[in-house]
């Protein structure tokens, strides 16, 4: 059951995504799969402040402005979300 929340979350997710860009409030070049780097980008940014501060709505105003459509520039396509099978895997290339 725990294993299926991050799912129904981004598929949620997808949905309001959808919605938004039918509204004309989120650039259409954004797809489902970039949800889930969005997401990692903005949990990634609490570790970096105090819990207690309100530092973190920068970061979400951040994001709001780059999904916006306005002045948006061209994206690159999306990169493959990688497998969710190879916790080890790190798809930097190494110097070595």
């Amino acid at each position: 059951m725990a294993a299926e929340v991050p799912d129904q979350f981004l598929a949620t997710l997808a949905q309001l995504l959808r919605r938004g860009q039918r509204a004309g409030q989120i650039r259409d070049d954004v797809v489902p799969d970039d949800l889930h780097r969005i997401m990692g980008m903005l949990v990634g940014v609490l570790w970096s402040m105090d819990p207690d501060s309100d530092g973190w709505k920068r970061y979400v105003t951040l994001i709001l402005d780059a999904l916006s459509p306005t002045s948006a520039s061209p994206l690159q396509p999306p990169a493959p979300l990688p497998s969710a099978g190879k916790p080890d895997h790190w798809p930097v290339p190494s110097d070595e």
